[in-house]
């Protein structure tokens, strides 16, 4: 949305009453029912309180970075409110996931069980061996663990083996083996 003046580009977050925001310069301190998160704004942003939320502001020649900042506060919004999950599936024969703690062990097939340690803010919730899922407040945090657990074991579209996150579709290749 537009602002009177030509230069300037502005985009309002509406809050929940529940949901508040505490500002110190530029740090942003973004507090719900599930916790608190902190972002940090560029110095060329500005951002201040309207009756059914916050106004963020900067010049028109900014306008990508107004834009990717209002998505990055509905997000952390939306952190602190709901969170984020996603669930990730092993499909092998005799592959597993246990929890210790905050280390995930995995049995995937190779010589030696592989260990993950879990970073602050990133909770486990295993439903069987082989299904598990990765909850969080933070969403940059949730895609970046779950990337680093599908490349544990990158999924093998001859054979069906792998990590990956469910939902996601796989067309199995027939090998050349089985065609002559």
């Amino acid at each position: 949305m537009l602002c009177n003046q030509k230069n300037i580009y502005s985009k309002t977050i509406f809050l929940k009453p529940f949901i508040v925001i505490l500002q110190s310069k530029n740090l942003f301190l973004i507090k719900g029912p599930l916790g608190f998160l902190f972002l940090t704004l560029p110095t060329s942003l500005f951002f201040w309180k309207k009756s059914l939320g916050f106004q963020l502001v900067g010049s028109i020649t900014n306008q990508n970075l107004v834009l990717t900042y209002h998505r990055l506060f509905c997000q952390k919004i939306r952190g602190v409110e709901v969170g984020f999950f996603e669930m990730l599936i092993i499909d092998g024969i005799g592959w597993r996931v246990t929890l210790n703690k905050n280390i995930l062990n995995f049995l995937i097939g190779y010589s030696h069980p592989v260990q993950y340690m879990l970073p602050l803010g990133i909770e486990v919730i295993i439903h069987d061996k082989q299904h598990f899922k990765i909850f969080g407040l933070d969403l940059n945090k949730v895609e970046q663990v779950v990337a680093d657990l599908c490349r544990l074991r990158l999924f093998n579209i001859y054979k069906g083996k792998g990590i990956y996150r469910s939902g996601k579709i796989f067309k199995l290749k027939e090998s050349s083996k089985s065609k002559a």
